[in-house]
């Protein structure tokens, strides 16, 4: 939804086409991997027009026409000394499982991903620190399907999770994939007292988006966290991407400038 203010900024509201932000970008371009270690990846950086010659100076030997090419941590020099960061601290939890079908003996795997509790007015957070069994989840499941009553179940050890599909929201289509639903899940577990984050601790995985075609790894717990992502704060199905670039010696170098 585009929210619209009444007080004279209609022509705030661009016109625009979907077709303008449609362009070819080469697989090979996608990264699989962060860069390591962390915050030495590339930035490019559009550049202003400058009137502190000493700016220019300082910029002009990486600098090509209009752009600033560089790394991360040359973040420090690029902002002001007022500048005032906004740091996204959710927390991505392991919202991705591959369960199978519950009524048939078959080894295919079918994803499911775990968006939000319902009602949506629940707190992620809140609700992975709860009782899994009988939780109500909004989620992806990647298996076409025309009515509720679909059954799957995950198992990993002495955990059992059985997943009942209630409610059909919409169909989901995603290029080059098998099709699926949005629906609402019940979930059940075998062991009553399993704590939500405990259950997708065991059988999820890290919900890495679709252009990173790989499997999530081990190493993925960590590299797709923020340094400042919170506990308190646990349940995103994303990271908040840009915020992956920042390290702890980045903050304080930024906390130091002021």
């Amino acid at each position: 939804q585009l929210y619209m203010p009444m007080h004279r900024c209609t022509h705030h509201v661009p016109d625009v086409s979907m077709a303008e932000f449609c362009y070819d970008l080469p697989e090979s371009c996608i990264a699989q991997f962060p860069a390591f270690p962390r915050g030495a990846s590339r930035l490019l950086v559009p550049l202003p027009e400058i009137e502190s010659t000493c700016v220019q100076e300082s910029l002009a030997a990486t600098s090509s026409q209009n752009f600033f090419s560089g790394v991360m941590t040359d973040l420090t020099s690029l902002l002001p000394g007022n500048a005032h960061l906004v740091c996204n601290e959710s927390q991505v939890f392991a919202a991705r499982i591959f369960a199978k079908e519950a009524c048939h003996d078959s080894s295919d795997l079918i994803e499911v991903m775990f968006l939000s509790p319902e009602p949506c007015d629940k707190d992620p957070a809140a609700m992975l620190t709860h009782a899994i069994n009988g939780q109500t989840w909004r989620c992806m499941v990647r298996h076409a399907m025309d009515a509720p009553g679909f059954e799957l179940f995950a198992q990993s050890g002495d955990i059992r999770l059985t997943m009942t599909i209630e409610r059909l929201h919409s169909a989901w289509k995603e290029e080059g994939e098998p099709d699926g639903v949005d629906a609402m899940v019940r979930l059940s577990c075998n062991n009553p007292c399993a704590t939500a984050q405990a259950v997708f601790g065991q059988l999820g995985h890290i919900p890495l988006p679709p252009y990173m075609r790989r499997e999530s790894q081990e190493a993925d717990n960590v590299t797709y966290q923020t340094v400042f992502a919170s506990g308190s704060a646990v349940g995103s199905v994303a990271a908040p991407t840009a915020g992956l670039h920042f390290t702890q010696d980045l903050i304080e170098s930024l906390r130091e400038k002021g």
